[in-house]
């Protein structure tokens, strides 16, 4: 601390803290201290002012302090009998006491001087009265002189109090208020969750109604935090009327807009027996400058060594103040305190301190501003005695104790910094965007969201150009409705997507079926190699148990990254509780609010990131990602650069990790949007102001409503004809009590109908040819025939448009009419003899299969649909496959009808009665449609131009990653290893005791580290997964490099080598070195002689690439090191001695058709020795019928190296292998010396 390591900030606390105890602990523990001497003077100051004739004469009076009498006879915790010590007859006195011994005892705990202290301070602060002290210690020159001032401000700290007290005292009898006694009231209430505004209008409404002249805002404390002072009555209807502002305490608001939300809060009366900050101690003023000229305080601002600022909103450094007692008198009595203009000064001057040292009492209000610590990147220290340690906890700002403090000071970081420098973004020296999400996902950090139907079945293209195009996109499950469909899909786009990039699947936890299949089968595909990085969990958070539950499931197949998308500040914290619990989990928080477009809740967007933001920042592992609403950088660059809080009034910029775009992609080029759609959302103009959005609940938002979507939530449409006949729904049909639709409905229906014909995507189903007209008009289900209703089902379902290819919209619309038919024809069929009907035609040509089937049944032309009947075209619209594109009755289940699968058809126009955009449920946002401007922009020129500018702002702001020097080749510190270093390399000798071996993770990390200086190959030692072809596979090289018994490491700057003495070749048995562009890994493996083969070095070699831009940036070579794995192997299981290459190269080169055939003569060495390798009694001279194995090894095993094998050898797993005794011999005595051994395989199949 001496060395000037830290700069402080000391800060006072003020009145309304209980200081007795405290003081008297501080007195038992400083027995001969200068804390128990300054004690002992100031209680004898206080002694002789209170004892004074002038002090008994007041009205105020309350007793003689004797401070050093009642410390000296009373047990800790015990007060002076009869004596109330929060009166400020006691208070103003002893609490800056109390605060002035922490502030010595703080110097004899750690050993430093005042001189230290003033020269590291920046400035000092006090709240309320605590001014005082902070004006004290800027004055103070030595300890000695903060000793004397702080005894003399005591003097005038008590005179200030009794003056307060009596003035307010004589007010109450002059308005008649000193008889009404109110129970816990006082002259102070203290008022939380309410803004300025509300608080001043509650004054006012308050002063005309009562009449008098008490009521004042007297302190802000924070934008909703104050305390307004006043008579106790008064307060108490104040206090009646504010309650009346706050909504009820078990009130759920999540479901009202945010801008209609009552507020929640507090509000309770402080401890005091006087008010201070308050016009109504006007006439105290002059007796306290009276009394201060009697006991000589004078202090001049020149003579303040650092700068302490007054407590008002001007916040005036008293340093150019030429009486600053004064300054202080019309502080403390009659000024209003504004907290957050201090910290403003903080904040703007004083941002490079370290540490917040607060000297209380107690906690002093270190509360009050730690929240603003925290962001500007200080340490809060509760500098006193009583609190020695402070538990951390993550929804609090984290403040330390005054032994934690002095325990880390020496090996503790001068700060962390600022929000801004931890979280905000740099620009590397190759001009890439650097911040945490890049750190994490190798990417900028924009990314596309999971929505259904744009990213999800027919948008794989889409989320393929995203990853493609470098950026993170994920895959929306949501509309992959069925276990084939979805591994389709994943499996489709990672057949687009460039080798080395993942694939990321955001899946609805709320949808109980669909999860139970996906989530079990992204883990099963994730260990076969599918490149998956991440999930994304929406429509719901799990319970924390089943979140961890599933994120270990997660981990152990190699996905790092899991994403939630909490609605609420509630859910913000759920997620935060699930990531503090497993560290090792990259956790991605996506928060969007309520302006997002499709679902979206009834939130703030901003209001919940200030509340949770810091709560967020002490949770390593989470990735903060925001969205709703964007479009460009000009307008998106503000949460990357975190500058949006200072907008928003506050002192410190909140960056964002990464933004979050969603239906401003339904634009792009590869978005499966239809033309038509495109353009009318390039036609849409959304909102300029973000505060219009709610808008949208009750009308249209700049071309955009919310309506209520199948699911019962809000959700933003395009507010064409479609959704404006939805809103109009929602309101007059889906919101009223359930037994209250039928007949409503009814009442309504030709309306009904009307309105889906005319701008509905799904059309009224009833319909048929007028017999005389051959027009078709209008007609219920139960008045159309079975001929009328299947050309209804292919009117509907078949697509039939000029220049189009013809198709069924979906395959179980035809197999609908199928079951349509086949039911029609079992009631007209009268033969129970001959064929069914062949329906075959049905798929290509419908019409025709029709007509085909009224030819051979013509009375289901005139025969209209039984009841029976009728209910079962009914049950078939409602299951056996996609939902029905149409209504198909008007009744109860209208809005099921209506709802239910809607989002499809704008990508699909052809399903929609006269191709009509007009008619489409389009999901939108009401701010980000603003930035659709352009048809057919490609999805790579979207994302770049936002993430290029996002370079240009933090390149302009001067935000430049500093050049990284290059990195020193570190050593290695592992208990057990034997380390010599020399010049240019590094040696690191194995223990030759297995039990003092590091664990494989411990000796990966540290051989990374120690090869830091070449990214290649730090990245290939610490990557747990290498890409082959398009798969993610374990990285093999990591489990060559676990450590063995004897091995030797040797590294240098071109590679790394493996000795073993165990294995007696002279060359390495693993080297990794770089050859060109590429990565070479050589294994050297001991072939053991066998009959008919000498023993000898075998050689693998693989190689790699190493794409530092790929999220997997490990790339194995493909097809050639399967080849190299096989010639590995040939080597020791087909070689031929004398001819090894010719002999590999022809077994590598057969068909596995091949009949493959060797002779082997049998001698008695090789009957003794396998007889010795298996521990074969030496009785029999002969060798058993396994020894088959041997004699027939090399046609067995010849298959796996022809030229069909493609698998990887390194893969092979021996399932089984059996044999049948054809000889008379016995089986353990089944092959003899000088036998000639004849073995021929084939494959079966």
């Amino acid at each position: 601390m001496d060395a000037g390591k830290f700069t402080f900030i000391p800060e006072f606390g003020g009145q309304g803290i209980s200081y007795w105890t405290e003081l008297q602990r501080l007195y038992a523990a400083s027995e001969t201290s200068k804390t128990r001497a300054f004690i002992d003077s100031a209680a004898q100051a206080l002694l002789e002012e209170t004892s004074s004739d002038e002090a008994k004469a007041s009205v105020a009076f309350a007793a003689v302090i004797d401070v050093n009498q009642w410390l000296q006879s009373l047990e800790i915790g015990d007060a002076p009998a009869g004596l109330k010590l929060d009166r400020v007859f006691f208070s103003a006195p002893m609490l800056m006491l109390t605060q002035c011994a922490n502030y010595l005892n703080f110097l004899e705990t750690t050993g430093v001087s005042h001189e230290s202290m003033v020269k590291n301070a920046t400035t000092a602060v006090g709240h309320s009265q605590g001014i005082a002290s902070a004006v004290v210690f800027s004055a103070a020159k030595t300890a000695d002189e903060f000793h004397e001032l702080a005894v003399s401000f005591l003097r005038y700290m008590f005179w200030q109090g009794l003056r307060a007290q009596e003035t307010y005292q004589e007010l109450m009898t002059q308005y008649k208020q000193d008889g009404k006694k109110i129970k816990d009231a006082g002259p102070m209430l203290a008022v939380r969750g309410l803004a300025k505004q509300h608080v001043v209008k509650a004054v006012e409404v308050a002063r005309r109604r009562t009449k008098t002249p008490d009521l004042h805002l007297s302190l802000i404390n924070a934008p909703d935090m104050m305390n307004v002072t006043g008579f106790p009555a008064t307060l108490t209807l104040l206090k009646q009327a504010l309650e009346g502002l706050f909504a009820k305490p078990d009130a759920n608001q999540t479901r009202v807009p945010h801008s209609e939300r009552k507020p929640t809060g507090s509000l309770s009366f402080l401890p005091l027996s006087a008010p201070f900050h308050t016009p109504l101690l006007n006439d105290a003023k002059p007796k306290v400058m009276k009394d201060v000229q009697r006991v000589k305080v004078a202090l001049q601002g020149k003579q303040l060594q650092i700068p302490v600022y007054a407590t008002t909103a001007e916040a005036t450094n008293l340093q150019t103040v030429d009486d600053v007692i004064e300054a202080l008198i019309d502080m403390v009595l009659l000024q209003l305190v504004d907290w957050t203009a201090t910290w403003a000064k903080i904040a703007h001057q004083h941002a490079n301190a370290t540490h917040i040292l607060e000297f209380g009492p107690d906690l002093g209000v270190a509360k009050l501003g730690s929240d603003w610590a925290e962001g500007l990147g200080m340490k809060v220290v509760i500098a006193t005695a009583k609190h020695p340690t402070m538990k951390a906890s993550r929804k609090y700002a984290p403040m330390v104790g005054l032994q934690q403090f002095v325990d880390a000071a020496s090996t503790s970081s001068a700060s962390e910094g600022t929000w801004a420098t931890a979280f905000g973004p740099q620009v590397s020296e190759s001009g890439k965007l650097c911040n945490k999400f890049t750190r994490v996902f190798n990417k900028p950090p924009v990314i596309v969201a999971g929505m259904t139907p744009t990213t999800s079945l027919n948008g794989i293209d889409l989320v393929a150009a995203i990853q493609n195009a470098g950026f993170h996109g994920e895959l929306a499950a949501g509309g992959l409705s069925r276990p084939n469909i979805f591994e389709e899909a994943v499996m489709e786009l990672v057949s687009k997507i460039k080798p080395g990039v993942g694939v990321s699947i955001n899946m609805l936890y709320l949808n109980a079926k669909q999860w139970g299949f996906q989530f079990p089968m992204v883990l099963r595909m994730r260990r076969s190699g599918v490149p998956i990085e991440s999930i994304t969990i929406g429509a719901g958070i799990p319970t924390k148990d089943r979140a961890l539950e599933m994120m270990k499931e997660l981990e152990a197949v190699g996905i790092k990254v899991v994403g939630f998308k909490p609605g609420s500040i509630e859910g913000i914290h759920s997620v935060l509780d699930i990531a503090s619990a497993m560290p090792t989990m990259n956790v991605m928080l996506q928060w969007t609010g309520g302006r997002a477009g499709g679902h979206h809740s009834f939130e703030d967007f901003h209001a919940p990131m200030e509340q949770t933001y810091a709560a967020i920042r002490r949770v390593k592992n989470v990735l903060l990602v925001v969205g709703s609403g964007f479009g460009n950088w000009e307008d998106s660059q503000q949460y990357i650069t975190g500058e949006w809080s200072l907008a928003r009034g506050h002192f410190y910029k909140m960056p964002a990790d990464g933004i979050l775009l969603g239906s401003r992609v339904m634009v792009a080029k590869e978005a499966a949007t239809a033309p038509e759609v495109k353009q009318l959302l390039v036609d849409t103009p959304g909102i300029e102001s973000e505060l219009e959005w709610e808008q949208s609940y009750k009308g249209v938002a700049g071309g955009v409503l919310t309506v209520t979507s199948e699911l019962g939530e809000p959700i933003h449409n395009v507010a064409n004809r479609c959704g404006l006949l939805w809103k109009e729904f929602d309101e007059k049909y889906f919101s009223i009590p359930r037994d209250q639709v039928e007949l409503a409905v009814r009442l309504n229906k030709e309306d009904i109908i009307a309105r889906l014909n005319a701008d509905f995507q799904k059309p009224y189903f009833g319909s048929k040819r007028h017999t005389e007209t051959g027009e078709n008009v209008l007609a219920d289900l139960d008045e159309m025939s079975y001929a009328d209703v299947l050309s209804r089902m292919i009117d509907l379902m078949f697509v039939e448009i000029k220049d189009k290819p013809q198709r069924w919209l979906h395959e179980t619309f035809r197999t609908r009419v199928g079951k349509f038919m086949t039911r029609s024809e079992e009631r007209f069929r009268r033969d129970a003899v001959g064929d069914m009907f062949d329906q075959s035609e049905l798929e290509s040509n419908p019409r025709g299969a029709v007509s085909a089937f009224i030819a051979k049944y013509p009375q289901v032309v005139t025969t209209l649909l039984s009841v029976p009947d009728c209910d079962f075209f009914l049950e078939l619209c409602r299951t056996g496959g996609k939902p029905v594109n149409f209504v198909p009755v008007i009744d109860a289940e209208l809005k099921t009808w209506f709802k239910k699968d809607s989002l499809w058809y704008s990508e699909d126009l052809d399903a929609v009665p006269g191709q009509d955009a007009q008619r489409v449920c389009i999901l939108q946002g009401p701010v980000a449609v603003r930035y659709s401007t352009v048809v057919d922009e490609p999805v790579a020129e979207i994302l770049g131009n936002i993430a290029e500018g996002f370079v240009e702002v933090v390149k302009k702001a001067g935000h430049v990653a500093v050049a990284i020097a290059p990195k020193a080749q570190q050593t290695v510190d592992i208990a057990g290893l034997a380390v010599t270093q020399s010049e240019g390399s590094v040696e690191v000798v194995m223990p030759t005791d297995e039990s003092a071996l590091p664990s494989s993770d411990e000796w990966l990390a540290a051989l990374a580290s120690l090869v830091g200086d070449k990214d290649w190959l730090h990245a290939l030692i610490s990557s747990t997964h290498v890409v082959e072809e398009k798969k993610w596979l374990t990285n093999p090289v990591r489990q060559l490099l676990v450590p063995q018994v004897g091995q030797k490491y040797v590294v240098d700057a071109a590679s790394v080598r493996v000795f073993d003495n165990s294995i007696a070749i002279s060359e390495p048995v693993i080297e990794i070195s770089k050859k060109d562009a590429a990565i070479a890994v050589v294994v050297n493996e001991v072939r053991p002689a066998v009959t008919g083969l000498k023993a000898g070095v075998v050689a693998l070699e693989m190689a790699f690439t190493y794409s530092p831009e790929l999220t997997c940036p490990i790339l194995a070579e493909g097809g050639g090191f399967i080849d190299k794995v096989k010639a590995f192997y040939a080597r020791f299981w087909v070689a031929v001695e004398g001819k090894e290459a010719e002999s590999c190269k022809a077994a590598c080169e057969q068909s596995v058709m091949s009949p493959f055939t060797a002779e082997f003569s049998i001698t008695e060495e090789d009957v003794v020795a396998y007889r010795a390798a298996l521990g074969l009694s030496g009785e029999e001279v002969g060798a058993p019928a396994d020894f088959s194995t041997i004699v027939s090894w090399r046609p067995l095993i010849q298959s796996v190296f022809t030229k069909e094998v493609k698998g990887n050898l390194l893969d092979l797993v021996h399932l089984k292998h059996s044999y049948k005794l054809l000889s008379s011999r016995k089986a353990n005595n089944t092959f003899l010396p000088g036998d000639d051994i004849v073995s021929t395989s084939n494959v079966g199949n």
